[in-house]
């Protein structure tokens, strides 16, 4: 082979092919569009479908706008569409899908009739996604029982320190009424009539009542309420706020049974359950609190009080001793003779009006 052929073709080789030119490829749409539609019309068209931004991708989160006068129809749908997206594609944690399937319902009835109302619930959901309180951790069972303790502490504290100011506060209505002999004041000036044992009175006339409402107003006529209706008049006729003088009593009450002898309560009130769970609770707490020598003598203390009332100490199904049981026999039979002589009393009074008439 000549050297001239063997250049020629070396040459053909390396040279760059030549490129066919680009042609322009046009959709079908697109050839009709430009071949039927002026310029003019397609502008209106434009006009009529402009968004008011950038389209959104369905996984972006919305703007945060917590307005609902700035909420538009086009947030409205992104909204819409990213907590779709998110619950359909996305692994997401309960507590988050119940929020997005809230924020998803929301969007959705906001597209169809868009209105204010709508707008501020969408405008609230909006802010708390953007606060991201719905992504912090949820507490543990654990968390959630040391922050019930803490409150549980601070609101001993409250007894501790405005204990007396409610006492205080209760002896000025009893003074007062007293005082002015204010009809059915004897209810709560007797003699034994403390601030606790009328609370519970005046907790079982509201239950009374509660009972007889409940069951459609049987007869037409309400259970009686003394205590409660004296408390009442004495209110209107010393011009004190009512509903702060019940608080005042009933907040005073629940201090007595947190400060004082509260283990004593639940035995006299023969409440087995609340006595075994306060006294299994405090036997594990125990080596927490005291040092050595008191840890042995506070255990001593509770194991006597358990072993008296306790054949087995359960927090949920405590197996009552002979004592225990023996003290609830009493209450029962002491609140039945209770109860028949306020029947028998209810009859006299009823047969002397009758009487009378």
């Amino acid at each position: 082979m000549s050297l001239s052929v063997q250049k020629i073709r070396q040459r053909g080789r390396s040279d760059p092919q030549p490129q066919a030119s680009p042609s322009t490829t046009r959709t079908r749409a697109q050839t009709l569009e430009n071949a039927v539609y002026d310029d003019t019309y397609k502008q209106c068209i434009r006009e009529a479908f402009a968004t008011d931004g950038p389209k959104k991708e369905p996984w972006e989160i919305p703007d945060n706008v917590t307005s609902p006068d700035a909420i538009t129809d086009t947030m409205i749908r992104n909204a819409f569409f990213y907590a779709h997206y998110r619950v359909k594609y996305r692994k997401v944690t309960p507590r988050s899908l119940e929020f997005l399937e809230k924020y998803r319902e929301t969007a959705a009835a906001a597209m169809k009739a868009p209105s204010t109302d709508k707008k501020i619930k969408l405008a609230a959901l909006n802010e708390i996604l953007h606060s991201k309180v719905i992504l912090f951790k949820q507490p543990s069972k654990e968390e959630l029982e040391g922050q019930a303790a803490v409150k549980e502490l601070i609101q001993f504290r409250y007894y501790a320190d405005y204990g007396d100011y409610m006492a205080e506060n209760c002896k000025r209505f009893r003074d007062a009424a007293m005082e002015r002999k204010v009809e059915g004041f004897q209810c709560f000036t007797g003699s034994g009539e403390n601030w606790t044992v009328i609370q519970k009175r005046i907790e079982r006339e509201d239950e009374r009542y509660k009972e007889w409402s409940d069951q459609g107003k049987p007869g037409g006529v309400a259970p009686e309420q003394p205590t409660i209706d004296a408390i009442e008049k004495a209110c209107n006729e010393l011009k004190l706020d009512h509903d702060n003088t019940r608080f005042s009593i009933r907040w005073y009450s629940h201090r007595n049974e947190e400060m004082h002898c509260k283990v004593n309560i639940h035995i006299q009130q023969c409440d087995w359950n609340a006595l075994a769970t306060q006294l299994w609770k405090d036997i594990r707490e125990l080596p927490n609190v005291f040092g050595d020598e008191e840890y042995r003598h506070m255990q001593k203390a509770l194991d006597t009080i358990k072993d008296r009332y306790f054949a087995e100490l359960d927090p949920v199904n405590p197996t009552h001793s002979e004592k225990a049981l023996n003290l609830s026999i009493a209450k029962l039979r002491k609140a039945k003779a209770k109860l028949a002589q306020e029947r028998n009393a209810r009859q006299v009074s009823t047969s002397g009006r009758n009487r009378r008439e």
